[in-house]
């Protein structure tokens, strides 16, 4: 399951796919072999756990949909289960770990603004055709070559700006969770 090439979103619905596998087989082995059944359950407790994921809301037959994705809005990648991704009619927002993110898609550009939730600080962050900027304290950092431009919120998050190349987006590692989480966002389609 841990494939680099594979998207967040497919990687997701790849661990669902597994839990619910597992379920049937555990669920066929406890009328067949109680002790399978055990060493199935808790196989499936700990990558669940591992995986953050609810066993208790996972459909028997998870389908690949992805509810962050919407045609011509800002697609959002990676968020924990737990976290609500609140869309807005150009845009969305959500909070996670020590920070708040708000997301929004212009006819030219993608605009993201990070801010600290325990300090005054944040960074604002627009991706653009030709180029990307990042500014923050009234200094702006501009560039048009090169493939990405990487940031750093201190002790909330870093990040990196790609503006080149066929998948353009803005990437954050948050910092201060159990487990590293990686986030992508990306313009609409």
């Amino acid at each position: 399951m841990e494939t680099p090439d594979l998207s967040p979103h497919w990687r997701r619905y790849a661990q669902r796919r597994w839990l619910a596998t597992k379920l049937k087989q555990q669920q066929f082995a406890e009328g067949t072999n109680p002790q399978r059944a055990q060493g199935i359950r808790a196989e499936i407790q700990r990558k669940a756990g591992q995986w953050q994921l609810d066993v208790t809301r996972i459909p028997p037959d998870p389908q690949p949909a992805e509810p962050t994705r919407l045609p011509g809005t800002v697609q959002v990648e990676g968020l924990p289960e737990r976290v609500l991704l609140q869309r807005r009619s150009n845009g969305a927002g959500f909070v996670l770990g020590g920070m708040s993110v708000e997301a929004v898609q212009t006819s030219k550009s993608l605009q993201v603004t990070l801010r600290s939730r325990e300090r005054e600080d944040s960074i604002f962050v627009k991706l653009t055709r030709k180029g990307g900027l990042v500014r923050r304290h009234g200094l702006t950092i501009y560039a048009d070559d090169g493939k990405s431009l990487l940031f750093r919120l201190e002790q909330v998050c870093v990040g990196r700006l790609v503006y080149r190349g066929g998948n353009p987006r803005v990437e954050v590692v948050v910092s201060g969770l159990e487990e590293r989480q990686r986030i992508c966002i990306r313009p609409g389609l």
